[in-house]
């Protein structure tokens, strides 16, 4: 399918020429959000167990004749400062999206929003106030420093080709393509 890429202008600036491939998108991304989910998760929760709390292991008192139930320690869960039964414990978890499904859905991605006009190149070296402000949350894709007058938007988020996400691309309103990194971007796109 022939879908053209604009300035922000609004001039067309390129064709491109590129399929969708036949795949479930919701449940593509929906995997993609687990797993990042998954590989963003802190796990650190512990809890201090018998044998990790501090203090002796001596007896609190003989084990016949003071007619109380017989103990071990004071470190066991019943008593206070004891350590905790059955605590969480950290646990490592790690989850990967397979090399291909990822291309296929950030490829998938891109070409919706290609397809909805939400792709912009920009050929000069500023961006215009008007155009940022009329977005939430606007990706520029620029293998370089990026331009300095578009630094000063805070609603710009600047990133390479090799590190876009799809989540950061199903996150952004808009994707503005520089000039310079136009030939990487189709590239990515065949």
């Amino acid at each position: 399918m022939e879908i053209s890429i604009k300035t922000i202008d609004n001039r067309i600036f390129d064709t491109l020429n590129i399929q969708q491939d036949d795949v479930n998108m919701n449940y593509l991304l929906a995997k993609y959000v687990r797993v990042h989910s998954i590989n963003s998760a802190q796990n650190t929760k512990s809890t201090k167990g018998v044998s990790d709390v501090k203090g002796h292991s001596k007896k609190p008192y003989r084990q016949k004749g003071t007619g109380y139930a017989r103990q071990g320690s004071t470190k066991a869960p019943h008593h206070r400062g004891g350590g905790v039964a059955h605590g969480p414990k950290p646990i490592q978890r790690s989850a990967r999206l397979n090399k291909k499904e990822r291309e296929i859905l950030r490829k998938n991605l891109l070409y919706t929003l290609l397809s909805n006009d939400r792709v912009y190149i920009n050929d000069k070296d500023n961006l215009d106030k008007d155009f940022v402000s009329k977005f939430r949350r606007i990706v520029y894709v620029v293998n370089q420093e990026p331009p300095v007058s578009c630094r000063k938007f805070s609603n710009i988020i600047f990133s390479d080709t090799d590190s876009l996400s799809p989540l950061l691309i199903s996150a952004s309103d808009v994707i503005i393509v520089d000039k310079s990194s136009l030939d990487e971007f189709k590239k990515m796109l065949s």
